[in-house]
């Protein structure tokens, strides 16, 4: 039982760090459109 659970656990893990749901692209892409939206807002006078 311990044995499978922690072939369990390491497949689980080893899935988890391969498949990114958020990885750097998606990072990049939000940080740019927070700054395009503050840029739009923001009103210089």
């Amino acid at each position: 039982m311990i044995i499978w659970t922690t072939a369990f656990l390491v497949s689980a893990v080893d899935l988890f760090d391969s498949f990114k749901i958020f990885g750097e692209e998606w990072e990049e892409r939000k940080v740019k459109s927070i700054l395009e939206k503050k840029e739009k807002t923001q009103k210089w006078e």
